[in-house]
């Protein structure tokens, strides 16, 4: 009987060495999936504010877009004015080199008329 209870005490420790290593990789397993859960729960809170800055940054650009079109629209037509005004320029310049002439003219006219 000595060696059944010998043989049974043996297979005790044994079954109790192959618990104890089965609690061990079930709790090793288990701090894994917490370390796993942890990553997802920040990575689903970071999903979450990018998304909370997406639309934010969204809403901002919308009234952004549309100023931009305005001030294209504003600078194309004080691009035309600057055109216009350079046009009005150039021909003021050719009439005040008409003008300059006539002066010119008459005052050699009127320079000839007085020795005349």
């Amino acid at each position: 009987m000595s060696s059944d209870a010998d043989r049974l005490q043996e297979l005790h420790a044994d079954l109790e060495a192959a618990l104890e290593e089965r609690i061990t990789q079930l709790l090793s397993t288990v701090k894994a999936a917490q370390m796993v859960s942890a990553s997802i729960a920040a990575t689903n809170a970071d999903i979450h504010r990018n998304e909370h800055l997406k639309s934010s940054l969204e809403a901002e650009l919308a009234p952004l877009q549309k100023q931009k079109k305005g001030l294209e629209s504003d600078n194309t037509k004080l691009q035309k004015k600057a055109d216009q005004l350079k046009q009005q320029i150039e021909s003021l310049r050719e009439q005040r080199k008409e003008l300059v002439g006539q002066v010119k003219g008459l005052a050699a006219q009127a320079k000839s008329a007085g020795k005349g």
